[in-house]
């Protein structure tokens, strides 16, 4: 992006950095040794290690000590369990695991295009772990897998090598070539099966949804174009921001609503502070919780267990500092977009609700436009899901009256885990705060 962005102030752990500096001078210094015949051969096996080890727990620490959130280290379970069902998503899974072992086996061989391969993937070793333990996306380990497809090719060609030789000269080498032909149609004709059985209608249903080219998302963008002029300033949800930048073919500055990941602690006041923006693309600076603000949405990404909020000083602010001329809220998303507010936005004297499209499952739109003169906070409740709720429970220990204290606002919590049920639409188009009813 062209950006950089520090997080708090710098540790002491810094302190680290000369000392990794020194001790990779060092390794490099004692291995250069070794090539030139002063130290002994078996040593250079055992310094490559140190360093490689090394390099990992330090590496491993930051990763862990200063994530954006806190999440526990279980490697004995979590590591078998990417292993099991996110890895072998990464195909011909068994064949990368043994063209690996070959790697290793063949560095250890002295054969030094494995073994550098072999201490790249080592070294990737601390981040893979990280991913691993809170179960990320194959995606943010695609270092490594572009890596395994290097390595297994080179087993192929290696394996191929030493096979030759030993084929006769006439039916044996198209013979080979015929197997590996038919057995190249039979995983392509698995991986299509595979997909099929794990993406059924729904499936695919809500994958065209988030497309680009979805019904949906193109009744928004024509919507857009015939109601609002080129060149307006637009504030959406961050649900479908880039789809609809690019099926109005750029025409609007669209900015996304200014969520932001929360810390949610009881032994602190304010019981809610914001502690990042990073996924909100094209903002910088984090707007830091003040005494007063309350929050018009709270709802916890699942799997990654942390918190993600919607505060209304912020929203007002950032609709008046960007001059924001129209508001697009579409639907939602696993954690940074929500309908459960729309009702804020019809009732809020500074929005005017101009119209309402449906779509499918959580999708709906609705459009208002902005009257900055009015941009002043009103009375609200605070909006969560069902099982957020009852993790906000579980986190703070307090019972709902003690959590609307702390946060000043009353508590709604919505009639579902994802979407708006009937009353909830009919409250959003007349502007009803469903808190208590």
């Amino acid at each position: 992006t062209g950006e950089l962005f520090l997080i708090g102030a710098p540790s002491r752990a810094l302190a680290l950095a000369p000392a990794a500096v020194v001790a990779v001078a060092a390794a490099a210094f004692l291995l250069r040794r070794v090539h030139d015949g002063r130290l002994s051969a078996g040593t250079a096996p055992m310094l490559a290690a140190t360093l490689v080890a090394a390099w990992s727990g330090l590496i491993l620490y930051g990763l862990t000590r200063f994530s954006t959130w806190p999440y526990p280290n279980e490697y004995a379970t979590s590591v078998p369990r990417y292993l099991a069902e996110v890895a072998p998503q990464a195909q011909p899974y068994f064949l990368i695991v043994i063209s690996w072992g070959w790697a290793v086996w063949r560095g250890l061989r002295g054969d030094a295009g494995p073994r550098l391969l072999a201490i790249a993937a080592a070294m990737f070793t601390p981040f893979a772990l990280f991913a691993a333990n809170r179960f990320l996306q194959l995606r943010d380990a695609l270092p490594i897998v572009y890596l395994s497809y290097v390595v297994l090719g080179l087993a192929l060609a290696w394996t191929w090598e030493r096979l030759r030789p030993h084929l006769d000269a006439g039916w044996a080498t198209p013979a080979v070539a015929a197997i590996a032909t038919v057995a190249a149609f039979g995983f392509f004709a698995h991986e299509v099966a595979a997909f099929r059985d794990h993406n059924g209608d729904e499936q695919v249903r809500r994958a065209s949804a988030g497309s680009w080219d979805s019904p949906y998302t193109d009744a928004v963008a024509r919507w857009m174009t015939a109601h609002i002029e080129p060149g307006a300033n637009v504030l959406t949800s961050r649900l479908y921001f880039s789809s609809l930048h690019v099926a109005t073919d750029g025409r609007y500055a669209i900015r996304q609503l200014p969520t932001v990941r929360v810390d949610i602690d009881p032994d602190r006041d304010p019981m809610v502070d914001a502690r990042s923006n990073l996924f909100r693309w094209g903002d910088g600076e984090l707007r830091r919780t003040q005494p007063g603000d309350t929050w018009l949405h709270l709802q916890r990404f699942p799997g990654k267990e942390y918190w993600v909020g919607l505060g209304q000083q912020e929203l007002l602010e950032y609709i008046a500092a960007h001059e924001i001329e129209y508001v697009v809220l579409t639907g939602e998303d696993v954690a940074f977009s929500s309908n459960a507010y729309a009702w804020y936005f019809t009732a809020h004297p500074a929005f005017e609700l101009l119209a309402t499209l449906e779509g499918d499952g959580g999708d709906r739109m609705f459009a208002y436009a902005v009257d900055p003169s009015r941009l002043w906070p009103i009375e609200h409740s605070t909006s969560i899901r069902p099982r957020d709720y009852a993790a906000l429970e579980e986190a703070t220990g307090l019972l709902p009256a003690a959590i609307s204290s702390r946060l000043g606002t009353r508590l709604r919590v919505t009639d579902a885990d994802g979407g708006l049920s009937e009353r909830e639409k009919r409250a959003a188009i007349e502007g009803i705060d469903l808190a208590g009813r």
